[in-house]
């Protein structure tokens, strides 16, 4: 299940996902975090995921959350800024209260 359908609060605040997602009891939400940077990565100006290691910050610049959509202008190899956007949902679920990713 994508996580913006059962979260609330969503934010970017440095590399990090912040929201309040939805537990199973149906009532209940709980704060949470993810570090972005984990799994996602600048590929040649292009925001991509990664399974570990991926510090897309180090070469992204106005990086925002529009939803559950990032959106970065990312340096490719001929040091131009290029925009990029990634969907979060695509990846990252709640998993009873907590932001989790998923790698396939």
């Amino acid at each position: 299940m994508s996580f913006s359908s059962s979260a609330r609060n969503i934010a970017l605040g440095g590399n990090n996902l912040y929201a309040e997602c939805r537990k199973k009891d149906g009532h209940t939400y709980e704060h949470t975090h993810f570090d972005l940077n984990k799994h996602i990565t600048n590929n040649d100006g292009h925001l991509q995921w990664i399974n570990d290691g991926g510090n897309f910050a180090s070469s992204s610049r106005n990086v925002c959350l529009h939803g559950a959509v990032l959106h970065a202008e990312c340096k490719n190899k001929q040091g131009n800024f290029v925009a990029s956007t990634l969907n979060l949902d695509e990846k990252i679920s709640n998993k009873d209260g907590h932001l989790e990713y998923h790698c396939c």
